[in-house]
């Protein structure tokens, strides 16, 4: 049995989960701003939660159906064979939007999808009392220019929660999100990337295990290893897969360095924690006295922005002391994502600018080939 799904990610990191995406196998359908569609069969539920590294959610699409009025929108749930999916005792959690629509009542379109799940189990199942008590299935309908979309987020939370990070900075960086500036500067594996702003090291741990071919969702759980209706053994075969591509590779050539003594101690301990501390050195260092060593490589760095630690004035400080460190020194890829309204200014005009978003945070990525 084929699935519909869709892997939803930061936006601006279509094209990186799209190439993922292909790597594993899966050709993509359709690809929206965050959200890239694609069609397999069963294993690529846990196949995709376990190995993409940007992808923050992977859900099944269950039904597309019009949705111009609530008599629509009822009979378009209640025509989804729910008693096929949803275990007895399940819990019945929805979520919704709505954009363009007749329907504009967020949770009038809540309250009334999971009325039309409910009366269709009591229906299908002949039990008077749904009792929920069970496992969580968190349904999603979208409403879109009046066509319903009904998803079932199989990932439970969010993707980027690796669970390797038990301490962090002030304003930590997603998994996801570092992951995938790794992904876009173009390092391979046998050059150096460092991070002069490494704050509690997930852009080098990241870069770790893509170095060390570790899927990021080896070690966690997601909530639909819990459902009846999907196979329990694809999560075997899965993860037999991903200790299988483990590679066995050695010395450092990851670097992390920050100001604060104290934060570099929690990189240190989360890169233990990732399985990857043998890939990756942290060390103190003030970005003033920050100096690259041996053959150039690549510098992949989310730096303060002014927004949320420190002010302007302060940042642009950090900004030029990590461009006189480059200065001498030709042959080095930087890449830097920052929300600072003048970078450029600041550091010289970039080779690439992309669009980023770090949390809510308007940001853009900038990349240096010299």
């Amino acid at each position: 049995m084929d699935f519909n799904l869709a892997a939803t990610c930061t936006f601006g990191l279509e094209s990186v989960l799209r190439k993922e995406l292909d790597i594993l196998g899966y050709k993509a359908a359709k690809t929206e701003n965050g959200r890239i569609y694609f069609r397999s069969d069963i294993n690529s539920i846990a196949r995709s939660n376990i190995f993409l590294r940007t992808a923050d959610r992977i859900h099944i699409v269950l039904k597309e159906f019009p949705a111009g009025d609530f008599d629509l929108l009822f009979e378009g749930v209640q025509a989804v064979e729910w008693e096929n999916i949803i275990d007895e005792g399940g819990r019945i959690l929805v979520k919704g939007r709505s954009k363009g629509s007749k329907i504009h009542s967020v949770p009038t379109t809540q309250a009334m999808t999971k009325k039309a799940i409910i009366e269709r189990l009591r229906s299908k199942t002949g039990r008077n009392e749904i009792i929920e008590d069970g496992v969580l299935f968190p349904v999603e309908i979208e409403l879109e220019n009046d066509v319903g979309r009904l998803l079932l987020n199989t990932s439970g939370e969010a993707l980027f929660k690796r669970g390797y990070r038990t301490g962090t900075g002030e304003a930590p960086i997603k998994e996801t999100l570092a992951a995938g500036l790794v992904l876009l500067s173009g390092w391979k594996s046998g050059e150096s990337l460092v991070d002069p702003f490494c704050g509690s090291g997930t852009i080098p741990i990241e870069a770790a295990m893509i170095r060390k071919n570790l899927a990021p969702g080896l070690n966690r759980h997601f909530l639909s290893m819990k459902w009846g209706f999907l196979d329990k053994n694809i999560w075997n075969i899965a993860a037999t897969e991903a200790l299988d591509s483990i590679a066995h590779c050695g010395g450092p050539e990851i670097y992390g360095y920050d100001i604060d003594p104290a934060v570099i101690e929690k990189a240190a301990a989360n890169a233990q924690n990732a399985e990857v501390e043998e890939l990756v050195s942290f060390k103190n260092v003030d970005i003033n006295y920050f100096k690259l060593k041996g053959q150039p490589g690549v510098i992949v760095t989310n730096p303060p922005y002014g927004e949320r630690l420190g002010d302007l004035k302060t940042n642009d400080l950090l900004y030029r002391a990590l461009r006189n460190a480059l200065n001498n020194k030709p042959g080095w890829r930087t890449n830097i994502i920052t929300a600072h309204p003048a970078f450029q200014e600041l550091f010289g005009k970039a080779d690439r600018k992309r669009k980023l978003f770090n949390g809510n945070l308007k940001c853009n990525y900038y990349s240096y080939h010299k």
